[in-house]
């Protein structure tokens, strides 16, 4: 009887495991494939002060005028929405539709992912800069 319990046992073990090394791989193999990072947004849109075609100059910067603002032409799904006036800092707001907008004092700004589909926008105000407000979506 003995004999019987200790090959149960090396059974069991052998289970376990085998169970820990399939549960480490199934960890790490996915990990592996993945080898350049990957964003859940497929376009972006650069809509102020200069409205480009959706995923064009979607990093350009161009003239704002103080108290310039502006939004997408049209809603969708966000994943951001961002002000952006490099080496420029002044108020800045982004909001989604009629929600409150998000403030902040500096050269960039961002809000993250919308509620469902929404309208994207943007305002400076302070001075005339160099700038853009972009969403991807």
């Amino acid at each position: 009887m003995p004999l019987m319990t200790r090959e149960k046992t090396r059974i069991m073990f052998s289970a376990y495991a085998l169970a820990a090394v399939l549960g480490i791989v199934a960890a790490i193999v996915p990990s592996l494939a993945r080898s350049t990072p990957v964003s859940a947004a497929g376009h972006c849109t650069n809509y102020y002060p200069v409205p480009y075609a959706p995923d064009t100059n979607c990093n350009s910067i161009s003239y704002i005028p103080n108290g310039g603002w502006g939004e997408t032409e049209s809603s969708a799904i966000r994943e951001n929405n961002c002000i952006s006036t490099p080496g420029w800092s002044g108020d800045r707001w982004v909001w989604y539709g009629e929600y409150t907008p998000v403030y902040a004092y500096g050269s960039s700004l961002c809000q993250y992912a919308s509620n469902g589909y929404q309208v994207a926008g943007c305002k400076q105000s302070g001075s005339n800069v160099n700038g853009r407000c972009r969403t991807d979506w």
